[in-house]
């Protein structure tokens, strides 16, 4: 499995290996700059659910840049689309899994964001799926 995920070349992003990542360990990744290896400032500047985007700026050589978690799909995030279809296709219950989650510290997508995720984009796609 560790030489998959180093080696692995995503044909879908819904076959990609996901992983949950503390702030913490993403800390470490965000504080080094990509340019002149020197300590950088960043701050968190959207939450879309499961989406998170990073500003990154370098005081030393003034390089910056951003960071998300997840491409976007349409009008949608990848991640939030994945996750409200991993819920839908099997029949789990949207609330309790959403608040499982949350209740764990981890971005999740609102009730409202996911209703119109399932009816934007999974309900289609159940019919060929399931039909």
């Amino acid at each position: 499995m560790d030489n998959y995920l180093c080696h692995f070349r995503p044909d879908s992003l819904h076959r990609e290996p996901k992983l949950i990542v503390t702030m913490s360990s993403l800390h470490q990744l965000l504080m080094s700059c990509t340019e002149c290896a020197g300590e950088t400032t960043y701050r968190m500047t959207e939450v879309r659910g499961t989406y998170v985007k990073f500003e990154i700026r370098c005081p030393s050589c003034l390089h910056s840049r951003t960071w998300e978690t997840s491409p976007k799909v349409g009008y949608s995030f990848s991640m939030n689309v994945i996750l409200s279809g991993a819920i839908l296709f099997t029949g789990a219950s949207s609330a309790k899994t959403l608040r499982v989650l949350a209740e764990a510290g981890i971005y999740v997508p609102c009730d409202r964001t996911y209703g119109n995720i399932q009816s934007d984009y999974l309900f289609g796609v159940s019919k060929y799926k399931y039909i």
